[in-house]
């Protein structure tokens, strides 16, 4: 997988990027880097939509869990979340309806 960059919009690293949000002057400027490995063999673009659709069931289950109201469980007990889960089991497919 080739390397890409972002094109530099003329004010990259000027004394004016040395601050934070807050306001607070830095020594040296921040910089961020992001890099991707992986042993996939597909294209580029393939890839990077694999990836931005990596938090699609994550959403989901975590909207299902607060419609049922049951992102904690009520009990300390084993026996009685598993009775609380197996109740909002049969639910969850109607509450997406």
């Amino acid at each position: 997988m080739g390397v890409t960059s972002t094109p530099c919009d003329g004010s990259c690293g000027s004394p004016s990027d040395a601050s934070t949000s807050a306001g607070q002057h830095l020594l040296v400027p921040e910089i961020e880097i992001e890099g991707w490995w992986t042993s996939l063999e597909y294209e580029e673009e393939t890839i990077i939509a694999l990836y931005a659709e990596h938090g699609t069931p994550e959403q989901f289950h975590s909207e299902l869990k607060s419609d049922l109201d049951i992102e904690r469980l009520p009990s300390g007990k084993f026996a009685t979340n598993a009775l609380v889960l197996a109740c909002a089991r049969p639910s969850g497919p109607t509450t997406c309806v």
